[in-house]
């Protein structure tokens, strides 16, 4: 019996957000994991490659012309802040995959919110005037472009605001605060406390992803939960549900408050989020902890 399901090519398919997204697409589709290192990364499907060189491409032209869908997650993430150019490998990437795929029925590309920069009137609609200020945001606003020109009503972009759940590495606020907790450190530095985040919890952006590849809509799409928080409210929780205690030193500077209205992926692609702050941080913490 031919297998009906369709094909979906999944870049980033070993980072955070990547790996739960496989979990939820392997239930429904045959998924097509790509990663860069052959030695790490043994599994079912896996492809093998370097986005940012197309010539790596070409071992892989015949299973290409079957794929359906292409997830594009893979990204260079700040580690610290710096504007290096080697995010130009976003870029890069964008752009081979569009010429790799430009017959796909739906291309979609996982950005951020950070194309919108800090002069922003709350709350963040995805009308609202993109001002990136470093080169990841430059370079992921870009990919943006690409893919809308390319592919037109076969592209999909969905904008993330934080991101936190079990695997994340990041030096975003809530991995790091539990990693001061996990090595039992006194003390840990921070910007504002006062200011606000909109926390979606990764199984909730993986759905989103989701439902947007299983949609018929094309366009850009928050994806947040729509409820903001004080950093210093998540930190308490996470302090409170680990029941450890550490001295929180705030640095002053400008404070940027964050809030989405996410009624278009709420009524296009009938996203909803389920997971509160407060279950998501229980599930992290018992899983980090």
């Amino acid at each position: 019996m031919k297998n009906s399901k369709k094909k979906i090519l999944l870049t980033g398919a070993s980072g955070f957000l990547g790996r739960h997204t496989l979990s939820l697409l392997q239930k429904y589709y045959d998924v097509y994991p790509v990663y860069r290192n052959k030695k790490v990364h043994d599994t079912v499907n896996g492809i093998f490659l370097d986005l940012a060189l197309y010539d790596t491409f070409h071992e892989y032209e015949k299973l290409f012309k079957s794929i359906d869908i292409v997830v594009h997650l893979s990204s260079t993430i700040p580690s610290h802040e710096t504007n290096d150019p080697y995010y130009l490998q976003n870029i890069m990437s964008t752009v081979n995959l569009i010429k790799a795929f430009p017959h796909v029925e739906k291309f979609l590309l996982a950005s951020t919110v950070d194309v919108y920069g800090t002069s922003f009137v709350n709350p963040l609609t995805e009308n609202t005037a993109t001002h990136p200020e470093n080169y990841y945001a430059i370079s992921k606003l870009t990919s943006e472009y690409f893919v809308s020109e390319a592919l037109k009503t076969h592209a999909i972009i969905l904008r993330f605001s934080q991101i936190y759940g079990s695997g994340d590495n990041s030096l975003k606020i809530i991995p790091t605060f539990l990693h001061a907790l996990k090595n039992n450190q006194q003390n840990i530095t921070t910007g504002d406390l006062s200011a606000m985040r909109d926390y979606i919890f990764v199984t909730d952006a993986a759905e989103a992803i989701r439902l947007a590849i299983g949609s018929n809509v094309s366009g850009v799409f928050n994806v947040a939960t729509g409820t903001s928080y004080k950093i210093s409210d998540a930190l308490e929780k996470i302090r409170a549900i680990a029941r450890k205690e550490i001295i929180i030193h705030a640095t002053p500077g400008k404070k940027i408050d964050y809030y989405f209205n996410i009624n278009k992926a709420k009524n296009m692609l009938h996203f909803l989020p389920k997971t509160s702050l407060e279950n998501g941080l229980t599930q992290m913490i018992s899983n980090e902890l």
